[in-house]
Formats: structure tokens, sequence, C-alpha cells
């Protein structure tokens, strides 16, 4: 597994807390985790998610990257890391000698991960041995189907960037359906699905008020074009 050094997630520094307080994936994931949890973050990145709900939420936390250089800022920031790539037994087997001496995990933190794996569905299957019987896991991915990919295909370009949905290092994509499609075919049972828009739509939403429902009915309408990235509480079917 490899992630670009020029995502938002691990450069949340010079964005600072205020990454927390908006409708993104960051605030609805530090906001769908109870106070006191074990919790599991894989793909920490520079550990600022987990710190905060250390920090904060008085959560213990055990986080896991493959980039070194962000495994140390995580550490800095008095998190519980190690440098590991989830797609190895070496990894594995890290994470199952944590679970014998501190118990498994009341939630699982997976964001923006599973679309830098060869094989997600493997990470889904060992994340069942990770968690309790009643634990969440909190799981999210871009939606390649977003307009803008669309009309950039329907011009015969697909062309990879350093950051975003066509990030260089992505190497599986999903739409609203088919990332569904991985969780249920998985045995997960989706409790809430959040789609996620960029910042100058939710102001368009926003200004759609005066015309009364309309901004609800674009939602509606038009989900699988507007929705850039998606996240889901989801918890495993016994």
């Amino acid at each position: 597994m490899h992630k670009t050094k020029n995502n938002k997630k691990y450069y949340v520094d010079k964005y600072g807390n205020d990454l927390f307080f908006r409708q993104n994936i960051y605030h609805i994931t530090v906001n769908n985790v109870e106070a006191g949890s074990h919790v599991l973050e894989l793909g920490c990145a520079s550990g600022h998610i987990s710190s905060y709900l250390k920090n904060e939420l008085d959560c213990k936390a055990f986080a896991i990257d493959i980039n070194k250089e962000n495994v140390e800022l995580s550490r800095q920031r008095g998190v519980n890391t190690i440098e590991g790539d989830l797609e190895t037994d070496e990894c594995l087997n890290e994470i199952f000698d944590y679970i014998e001496l501190n118990g498994k995990f009341d939630f699982i933190i997976c964001t923006e991960v599973i679309e830098h794996l060869k094989s997600p569905e493997l990470l889904l299957d060992n994340i069942k041995l990770f968690i309790k019987p009643e634990g969440k896991v909190i799981i999210s991915t871009p939606n390649i189907a977003y307009w803008e990919i669309r009309l950039k295909l329907l011009f015969g370009n697909f062309e990879y960037k350093n950051i975003g949905i066509l990030d260089e290092t992505h190497l599986r994509f999903f739409t609203i359906k088919s990332f569904r499609d991985l969780l249920v075919s998985n045995n997960y049972e989706i409790v809430e699905f959040k789609y996620l828009y960029t910042h100058w739509q939710d102001l368009v939403f926003y200004m759609m008020r005066i015309i009364p429902f309309s901004g609800k009915v674009l939602k509606k309408l038009c989900k699988g074009l507007l929705t850039y990235q998606m996240i889901v509480i989801a918890k495993i079917n016994q």
C-alpha cells in the first residue's frame, strides 16, 4: 500500500484544527467515535485524528501507517503508532500481538485507505478479526463517478494527479453502488452512508435554500454526479 505525500490527510498540520469543524470526513469521523473508546486507525497519516481522539475524547488509540516520516509525526503527537503495510502478514501479526495484550477495538477508522490497496476485500476480512462484536468501522473513499471525472472521460481524458480522486497512488476506484456492494458482500451492515460534496457545492446548496426543498431535490436527483467522497459507519453482521 502506498500513499502520496501531497494528500491533505498527511499534511493536515498546515490546515489546523479547523478541519475537524467542517462537514468533511475528519469532522464526521471524530463525531462518530464514542469517548473513552479503544480505537484502531488504519492509514493514520500524521496521526492528527488519533491524537484528537486521545486528547479530546480520552480514547486509547493504536495507529498504523506505511510512511516512516508520518509514523514519526504521529508518535510525536503521543499516539502509539507502528509502520506497516496493511497488505502484509507482518503488519497483520503486529496487530494481533497488540490485541493479545490490549484486547480488540471498539472502533476501527479506515478513511482514504481502500482506494490505495490491491485487495480492499482482504482488509475488510481482516478487520473482522480486530473488532469487538458490537464495534463499528468508519470507512471512506472517493466517488469515481463524480461529474468532473465523467466530463473528462467524455472527452477521452483520464489523467492521474498527485492528489484527489485520480491520485496517482489510487489502485481501486468506487462508485456509490460499488462501494456499497463491496461492504455488503463482505458481510458489513451499513449503519449510515454519508455523501460528501465540495465546499463550493455546499455553498450552492446553502444559497438554494431560498427555493423551498430545491437543494434537497437536486442532491437526491444528482447524488451520483455530485458526491465527491463517501463515508460509511458500519458494523459486522454476526
